[in-house]
């Protein structure tokens, strides 16, 4: 638990692509290559994902997350429909007004807690999107919510845990009480949809009227569900922006090229206007540095661990049933035989008219997203408002770290990020020739 990164990376080194370990109670098997990967998401039935319980759980309900066969079919669908092409223009165009709305706020030449700037903005961000921006909330909320979640999921792995989570321990009582704000909100907007009068950009509304629509063959039981699903859409999306911003001051800072190329193209892109949803596709430098930024710093330790429901084989090894496969991907996302110059910062490598271009990766060795049948639906909308908010301070200002050593994420904080991480905020003297 302390250095995850450091034990998988072991194994690996040790063991090669696949290996096998204990910890009390539990038997796990790590995988480390994209073949292996491939050949688990192909056989979902025999792996299916597991979502540890925990003694508080934002979401109440088995959700998306945790369905399998058609009821998973179905409902994915639907949710799939609240990001297609038509809505994530919709998306794009609010996501461009709010992160022009919190770069506005940041002065040069000012300390800044990257951090919580990021925390504010993904929060107001994916929350309204999910709810409607006059649905608001403190980020607090969120950080209280998150951390509860994350210390229930380490209480519950220590031998005796499940005793400890009983007890009304001071982190369950604060989330408690955060969770009584969030569900005032949610289910307001979940009453809001059904109303004709209202617009119904936000996610919810769309996932009210579609099911009633009767398109999709799917019918949430009541506002309940749909309050679950738009609390799962909003904790996953949330962490997944926090994540790359904060790491975007210390790898465009220690890459100065890639810097100076960013802002080129915000300055070609955006000139001195506003920001707008119609400038993601052409932001395309912004897009590989956000995928470079998840490669070398994947939002996730591991994708969802699937436990085997029945003996099976994977790889040519035998699973005994109960076995959870875990796929840390630190180790999958910089393996030399799979990336060209794995450890350098080079966004190059996901331009197609670039001589490194193409990833030249294979086809399972890059998965911050999960992959499909299981791959993340809203990561069209925490991409874009990432890509968004990299150029809109690529064209004002330099974000320079205060400290030079790359944060680590060890806590059952938000993000995994242990405190604040100040930065400071440089007007850019001159636009790069």
């Amino acid at each position: 638990m302390t250095d995850p990164t450091g034990f998988f990376e072991k194994l690996h080194r040790e063991y090669g692509d696949i290996a096998a370990y204990e910890v009390p109670g539990t038997r796990y098997c790590a995988i480390f290559s994209s073949e292996l990967l491939g050949e688990l998401m192909e056989k979902d039935s025999a792996f299916p994902p597991s979502y540890p319980r925990s003694r508080y759980d934002v979401v109440k309900s088995p959700g998306l997350a945790r369905m399998r066969g058609d009821d998973h079919h179905r409902l994915g669908e639907i949710i799939a429909s609240a990001f297609a092409p038509d809505r994530m223009r919709v998306h794009a165009d609010i996501l461009a007004e709010q992160v022009e709305e919190h770069c506005g706020r940041l002065q040069a030449e000012e300390g800044v807690d990257i951090r919580y700037f990021s925390e504010c903005l993904a929060w107001e961000a994916t929350f309204g999107a999910v709810f409607g921006r006059d649905m608001r909330a403190a980020p607090e909320v969120a950080r209280t919510l998150a951390s509860a979640v994350k210390l229930g999921y380490l209480l519950s792995a220590l031998p005796g845990g499940a005793r400890l989570a009983r007890l009304p321990l001071p982190y369950m009582l604060r989330a408690l009480r955060a969770s009584k704000e969030l569900d005032e909100l949610a289910y307001r907007a979940i009453e809001r949809a059904r109303d004709p009068e209202h617009p119904g950009h936000d996610v919810v509304s769309h996932l009210v009227r579609a099911a009633a629509s009767g398109r999709f063959n799917w019918r949430f039981e009541n506002d309940t569900r749909v309050r679950d699903e738009g609390f799962s859409l909003v904790f996953i999306s949330y962490e997944t922006q926090i994540i790359p911003l904060v790491y975007s001051a210390y790898y465009l800072t220690r890459n100065p090229a890639v810097r100076e190329r960013l802002e080129r193209e915000a300055d070609e892109v955006l000139g001195d206007r506003p920001l707008e949803g119609a400038d993601f596709p052409k932001l395309r430098y912004a897009q590989a540095v956000f995928n470079e930024l998840i490669r070398v710093q994947s939002p996730a330790q591991t994708l969802v661990p699937r436990p085997a429901v029945e003996d099976s084989v994977l790889g040519g090894y035998f699973i005994p049933r109960g076995t959870v496969i875990q796929t840390p991907l630190p180790v999958l996302h910089l393996r030399a035989d799979y990336w060209e110059r794995a450890g350098e910062f080079l966004p190059e490598r996901w331009l197609r008219d670039s001589p490194e271009g193409a990833s030249g990766c294979p086809v399972h060795a890059f998965a911050p997203f999960s992959r499909a049948p299981r791959a993340c639906l809203g990561a069209p909308f925490a991409t874009a408002l990432v890509v968004f908010t990299l150029a809109a301070l690529a064209r004002r200002f330099r974000i320079e770290p205060v400290a030079q050593e790359i944060p680590r994420r060890m806590s059952a904080d938000v993000a995994f990020f242990d405190g604040p991480i100040r930065v400071t905020v440089r007007e850019r003297a001159t636009t790069p020739a």
